[in-house]
């Protein structure tokens, strides 16, 4: 079982780089930095390409914003190559 701090626990293998987000307050800005760290490009080009502000995409990395949506946190995912994955828990059931 992953400790709850640090919000994002990085898990590397040679076939795998994995980030695992666990729900506290600084789980989403600390997220955003590390897709901004992890693409190799700079935070002004990662804006440019979403077609936002880079003072935008700092609002959320020094956590003066905490609630992207689901959405964007997708389109700054794509941006910086990478993916990001819903799992639920073992056992877990549909209750819609």
């Amino acid at each position: 079982m992953l400790n709850p701090i640090p919000s994002v626990a990085q898990v590397s293998s040679p076939f795998l780089s994995v980030a695992v987000v666990l729900s506290d307050e600084r789980a989403v800005p600390r997220l955003v930095e590390l897709l901004i760290e992890r693409s190799g490009l700079s935070q002004a080009e990662i804006a440019r390409r979403m077609g936002i502000q880079s003072q935008s995409l700092n609002q959320y990395k020094i956590a003066r914003r905490s609630r992207p949506s689901l959405q964007w946190l997708a389109r700054l995912a794509e941006t910086c190559g990478a993916k990001i994955l819903v799992e639920f828990p073992q056992g877990y059931q549909n209750r819609g």
